[in-house]
């Protein structure tokens, strides 16, 4: 993280736009394998050049569809925050935000194809409290959202036969009957541990071996509900709660949380209070959006995810006070 010390405004933002372009190429290759202008899913290798380690994902290789989801927001966070900063600087509308629009659009765009709901609710919560941040005349704030809400409703109707949408509907009704979904009884059997040893934890890695013991009748139930249609005999297993943030609470305690996490929290809320740069105002809203993210999901369980994080909220740390504004 120190290293970052010496980046200049301008090479983190040459920085931001080659990670938005690599994401870019990412999402056109996943893109065209999902509508099948390519196929590499017979060989399990796109380009021979990585492995596709499940063939229903499309986007490079990684293994879960939230983990591209949590890579793509962190790049449009990149791309969002270059577009404030040109839209701050030049106050009127250029080719090069255009072009930074654009592909922003597109890599949200394969945020519907993955069926992320998570992702596409943070993706909209950033994109609102941008908008409030970017316009200070409220009025124009007021109506960017209307329009915003507007599309999104034209959008999501052209999607009522997704199995995102289906699946939305199904849990709704299950919510009526009283049933929870799965991964609220996760959250709620990890916040059930986290209560037992809550200032030091489990451990590293403990969260698999000590969680069953404190799994409630309703997550075994839905647990052991893979095994009616199994070919054979296994014991489903828990591997995770769902939420970076709680199995992490749970494995390392409320102790390591306040020595490393919330320092780190107060010191990115401290550079959007404080630093001038529009860029790295939009950097550490989209970090916060992150970390939210990480409630109700595994981000962090992609090394690139992490690695992505980490060095965004180094931008956001080590940037100067004292530049002027972008």
């Amino acid at each position: 993280i120190p290293l970052c010390r010496y980046l200049s405004r301008k090479k983190m933002k040459l920085f931001s736009f080659l990670l938005l372009i690599n994401c870019l190429l990412l999402a056109c290759v996943g893109t065209m394998i999902k509508y099948e202008l390519i196929n590499f899913k017979n060989d399990h290798q796109i380009f021979g050049i990585w492995d596709l380690p499940d063939s229903s994902n499309h986007f490079s290789s990684f293994a879960y569809k939230n983990h591209w989801a949590s890579f793509s927001l962190l790049s449009i966070y990149h791309g969002v925050a270059l577009l404030i900063s040109e839209y701050k600087r030049k106050s009127r509308f250029t080719p090069k935000m255009f072009l930074l629009m654009v592909f922003c659009v597109f890599l949200s765009f394969t945020l519907f194809i993955i069926d992320s709901r998570s992702s596409i609710f943070f993706l909209f919560l950033y994109i609102v409290l941008i908008l409030y941040y970017t316009f200070k005349n409220k009025v124009y704030w007021i109506l960017s959202i209307i329009l915003l809400t507007s599309m999104s409703f034209i959008f999501m109707k052209h999607f009522r036969n997704t199995h995102v949408f289906e699946r939305s509907v199904l849990q709704v009704e299950n919510l009526q009957r009283g049933n929870l979904p799965f991964r609220a009884l996760l959250w709620t059997d990890a916040i059930s541990q986290i209560e037992d040893k809550t200032f030091y934890g489990y451990g590293f890695g403990s969260y698999q071996q000590i969680n069953p013991l404190f799994q409630s009748d309703e997550t075994v139930h839905e647990r052991f509900k893979v095994t009616s249609n199994a070919h054979r005999e296994f014991i489903p297993i828990i591997q995770n709660s769902h939420s970076d943030f709680l199995q992490g609470l749970a494995e390392y305690g409320f102790v390591s949380y306040s020595l490393f996490i919330f320092p780190v929290c107060f010191l990115i809320l401290r550079q959007f209070l404080l630093v001038k740069s529009h860029y790295i105002k939009a950097l550490c809203i989209g970090c916060f959006i992150y970390l939210l993210y990480c409630f109700v999901d595994l981000p962090n369980k992609s090394n690139a995810s992490f690695t992505l994080l980490v060095l965004t909220i180094s931008f956001v740390i080590n940037h100067s006070r004292s530049q002027h504004t972008h």
